[in-house]
This record gives C-alpha cells, structure tokens and sequence, in this order.
C-alpha cells in the first residue's frame, strides 16, 4: 500500500510529521492500441485476468506497474473491476 507523509502541527505549535497509507486508484486507460490496466494489488484480480485473457492479449509490465490488455476484453474488464475490486470504472485518456 502506498504510503505519503502528512504534515501536522499540535497545540503547542510543534510540527511533527505523521504516515498515511492511501489505496492507489484503478485506472484503465487507452495507450495505443492498447488499453493499459492499473490496480492495486489483489491476487484475485490478477488470477481472473490470466484466467480469461489469452497470454498473447495481456502482458504485465512490472516497470510500470501495469497490465496491457487488448481492446476486445473492455468491457469484461471493466465488469471484473466492478465485481472483484467494488469500483466503477471506464476508458480513459488520462495519463497513469
């Protein structure tokens, strides 16, 4: 889980900094020809997404931290998203 330091000041006027853990966004975005998938991680989605998508039409790249899935499977990604991970989500021009 990502982590970010807050800045807080108590009622002396002391300033201390305090760890927050936030949970990253899913994002599926279109790059290309392809749609790029982020998310964080969860086991399950990830054996659903192997489960279904042909290897030749999904690849992970681990520098980034995302998966590369084919046009085609929008749609049931996207249901997949909704079902495993509780969120509503669309295709999207914004950058990861």
């Amino acid at each position: 889980m990502p982590t970010a330091l807050r800045k807080l000041v108590n009622s002396r006027g002391q300033i201390y900094y305090q760890s927050v853990h936030y949970k990253a966004p899913t994002v599926l975005r279109r790059e290309g020809k392809m749609l790029a998938l982020s998310f964080e991680y969860n086991a399950k989605m990830i054996a659903a997404l192997k489960a279904r998508i042909p290897r030749d039409s999904r690849w992970w790249d681990g520098d980034r931290g995302v998966w590369f899935i084919k046009p085609a499977y929008a749609q049931w990604v996207i249901g997949l998203v909704r079902d495993v991970l509780g969120q509503d989500i669309t295709v999207t021009e914004e950058p990861l």
